[in-house]
């Protein structure tokens, strides 16, 4: 175990897993301190237009910064590496040109449910444009291995949303969430650009690119963008369905508070796929070497995972009061049922589709999210009409257990065979 540790601290995991630790537990704290800023209307109100953000930040780049970290982490010539970079960058800002000028009509001329949230969608219709930037930047840390700055840029960004969300909450309310969002994230963009200023940008452009070369890094970025879509809609689609069914603010503040520390517990898994990542595509044929990390791991995700999810369930209560206050009593039900299914999500379902996708098995899982996807939403519509948001919580438990059969299955098939 000691040498184990001591290899991994070596290769870069901890910073890594740091940043994980920092980007779940300074959000946290940051949602529980707006929490008790906002009256909880208004909460519902934030975490509804967030909510629509976020769907319109599925499409993001349509996967470039995916695709930047697969092809740069499969290329070794530095010269091809920047290429690949500026490129993707280059058509992901093209293309969120395009989703702002989506959520700008989706403000002004779509109907929505709950009051207030049209304004502050037109407000964060930038978002997409200055994000995509910081997301290809920290997807060309991670390929070329530069642990500590992919750290230190990821943990910029946190502290800087945590100081200007919480200044802008108290001084400004709804407002200055808005402008903390912009401010921290052009922060961490000037950080990024100023630590890749050696990149020649206008030369790159000139030299052009691969036809195809471009085909195929466009190919394998959407069908990413497709399965990472599909993904996130099962942590979406719930708020966004409570918000049209039962259209009060109240009660998508409950909900949304109860997801918090459910949707936070997975920080180690994702930690360890982000670490190991690199070391899988470059080894992506090497099957035994892939099983060799799958016993390794497993049993440390199995042991941690269920020891913080039994300790959440046991001590529901006094995690609620204390971390949400009188409020937010009402979210007891959902909030057990999401931590069982954050914590077997932790264990098979989030290692088993990263290892597939670092192994180019993108399609399976865009097939098991698309299949996954469709029944969510089946599911959410009859049980939020029938349980409220018990209901949305039992189809999202119902749905990590389902993706997380389908995604092992085939992975032990796929290593077994090959």
């Amino acid at each position: 175990m000691i040498t184990f540790i001591r290899k991994i601290w070596k290769n870069g995991f901890f910073p890594i897993l740091s940043v994980n630790i920092i980007s779940k537990v300074i959000p946290f704290f940051q949602s529980l301190i707006v929490i008790r800023l906002l009256a909880k209307e208004d909460y519902g109100i934030w975490s509804y237009t967030s909510n629509l953000l976020q769907w319109a930040l599925l499409f993001s780049g349509f996967g470039v910064a995916s695709g930047v970290l697969q092809y740069v982490a499969e290329n070794d010539n530095k010269d091809e590496q920047q290429k690949v970079v500026v490129w993707g960058l280059l058509w992901g800002i093209l293309i969120n040109i395009c989703i702002s000028i989506g959520l700008i009509i989706v403000a002004l001329f779509v109907p929505l449910p709950i009051k207030g949230v049209k304004e502050l969608l037109l407000s964060l219709s930038f978002f997409p444009i200055i994000s995509i930037v910081y997301n290809v930047g920290q997807s060309y840390n991670r390929a070329i291995l530069l642990n500590n700055l992919f750290s230190a840029t990821s943990i910029l960004y946190f502290i800087s949303i945590f100081i200007f969300t919480i200044l802008g909450a108290n001084l400004l309310g709804l407002t200055g969430l808005v402008i903390a969002r912009y401010v921290g994230l052009i922060v961490t963009v000037v950080y990024i650009l100023y630590n890749h200023r050696n990149i020649k940008l206008i030369n790159i452009l000139f030299k052009g690119i691969n036809i195809r070369y471009a085909k195929s890094f466009l190919k394998f970025s959407f069908i990413c963008c497709l399965t990472y879509m599909t993904g996130q809609i099962l942590y979406l689609i719930d708020v966004f369905l409570i918000g049209i069914i039962i259209k009060n603010p109240s009660i998508i503040a409950t909900y949304k508070a109860a997801t918090l520390i459910p949707f936070s517990i997975n920080i180690v898994s994702l930690s360890i796929m982000m670490f190991v990542a690199p070391y899988i595509i470059k080894n992506r044929e090497n099957t035994q070497f892939i099983k060799i990390y799958i016993k390794k791991y497993f049993w440390y995700l199995l042991l941690l995972n269920m020891t913080i999810g039994a300790l959440l369930i046991i001590f529901h209560k006094q995690v609620i009061e204390l971390v949400f206050g009188a409020r937010y009593y009402d979210m007891a039900t959902p909030f057990i049922i999401l931590v069982i299914g954050a914590a077997i999500a932790g264990v098979f379902r989030i290692p088993s589709q990263n290892i597939l996708g670092n192994m180019r098995k993108i399609k399976i899982n865009f097939y098991i999210a698309l299949f996954a996807g469709v029944v969510n939403i089946i599911l959410d519509i009859y049980l939020i009409i029938s349980f409220g948001i018990n209901g949305a919580a039992i189809s999202t438990l119902m749905i990590m257990v389902l993706t997380s059969i389908l995604s092992t299955m085939y992975l032990n098939h796929y290593l077994k065979e090959n």
